[in-house]
């Protein structure tokens, strides 16, 4: 039932902080492993291993008016690549029984044809 599997993503994440850009990033794993295993229960999501591609921060001038009140804004983006250990049960591989539990026997001679 259970299956073990080793999975390797890479995701993005842009945020006005540091912190933020990281957390909006690992906030993305669940996201990409439901879309790659649509049709499995992921049990559990392990990472092995964080490895940064790349890490970014872009400031720019912002300014009220063209002139007024000048400052400077950040914003950070990091792209992360994470080795997962996934525990995975598939769906069809689950044997389901069928109960009949229609209490009015015309309903049950009508469903029978």
């Amino acid at each position: 039932m259970q299956e073990n599997i080793k999975e390797t993503v890479q995701i993005t994440g842009k945020g006005k902080t540091k912190q933020h850009a990281i957390n909006a990033a690992l906030g993305q794993v669940q996201k990409q492993v439901m879309t790659k295993y649509p049709n499995a229960m992921i049990l559990r999501i392990e990472p092995r291993d964080v490895s940064i591609l790349t890490a970014t921060e872009k400031r720019y001038k912002e300014t009220f008016m063209f002139f007024l009140f000048p400052r400077i804004r950040q914003e950070f983006e990091v792209k992360l690549e994470i080795a997962l250990d996934l525990a995975v049960m598939h769906i069809e591989k689950v044997n389901f029984t069928v109960e009949d539990n229609t209490k009015n026997k015309l309903m049950k001679k009508l469903a029978k044809g």
